[in-house]
């Protein structure tokens, strides 16, 4: 992340405060505020969801008056998720943002900050830190169809659009139950083409029974999830970026020659 304050006093790496690993982002609460920002550069079609998570030391607190954390997402055109905290607190402590796209976009950013405050305080003594900042872009897969023989799964899926040609993380293909997190079995990728990957999923009977078992609701189809890690690069940066990619299957969606 790359700083955005008036002064090179106003952020900085800290390496003698964090709350995991050797370092965390110090951010001031004086006179204008300090900022840093990281740009993403990704196709990222409607739907898609964006996880932002990050632990932040607050220990004096803050106000409009003499200036306070914040931190959020957005896209050129706007902020999508945003929040602040005034309170403080000796302890480190955990926050999630979360967004789901209306629109396509190309472009996202994070960024944290400490400005949006009045006051004119000087002092290097009050600040922010924030530490362990994790961003997780989550894309609409389609599983356009699914067989069952013995007790094997295979799912044919496609991948967003974009992403046609992005290479699979091996061993990233994972089925999941959607009644239970614990309950996943990991996939083969047999290939991918044209956009389309070929999944196998071998030795899965217990998850073939819970796609196959009557709805126990009305209204309810039973079904399975399917997450999957595409490595894409960054185009603001070059380095390789990974994106998640999901989707369901449930018994609506079996193709014609699919297993009963």
């Amino acid at each position: 992340m790359r700083g955005h304050g008036d002064s090179e006093h106003y952020e900085e790496v800290d390496a003698t405060v964090s709350h995991s690993g050797g370092q965390s982002i110090k951010l001031y609460q004086r006179a204008y505020g300090g900022r840093v920002r990281r740009d993403f550069n990704l196709p990222l079609p409607e739907g898609t969801l964006i996880k932002l998570s990050f632990w932040v030391l607050c220990p004096r607190g803050g106000s409009f008056e003499n200036k306070h954390f914040s931190g959020g997402l957005g896209t050129p055109d706007a902020m999508l998720a945003n929040l602040d905290v005034f309170d403080a607190s000796p302890n480190w402590r955990p926050y999630v943002l979360s967004t789901s796209l209306s629109s396509f976009t190309d472009r996202f950013h994070v960024e944290f900050g400490t400005g949006s405050g009045n006051g004119s305080y000087q002092g290097f003594d009050w600040a922010t830190w924030v530490d362990d900042v994790k961003v997780e872009v989550v894309l609409k897969a389609e599983a356009q169809s699914w067989t069952v023989t013995d007790d094997d799964i295979a799912v044919v899926v496609r991948l967003p659009e974009g992403y046609e040609r992005a290479k699979i993380v091996p061993g990233s293909a994972r089925l999941v139950s959607q009644h239970s997190v614990f309950d996943w079995s990991p996939g083969i990728v047999a290939e991918t083409v044209d956009g389309r990957a070929s999944l196998t999923f071998k030795d899965v009977p217990r998850l073939i029974d819970e796609i196959q078992a009557p709805s126990s609701s009305p209204g309810h189809t039973p079904g399975l999830g399917i997450r999957l890690q595409l490595a894409v690069p960054d185009n603001a940066t070059g380095a390789e970026f990974r994106v998640a990619a999901a989707c369901g299957i449930r018994k609506r969606e079996r193709s014609a020659n699919s297993g009963p």
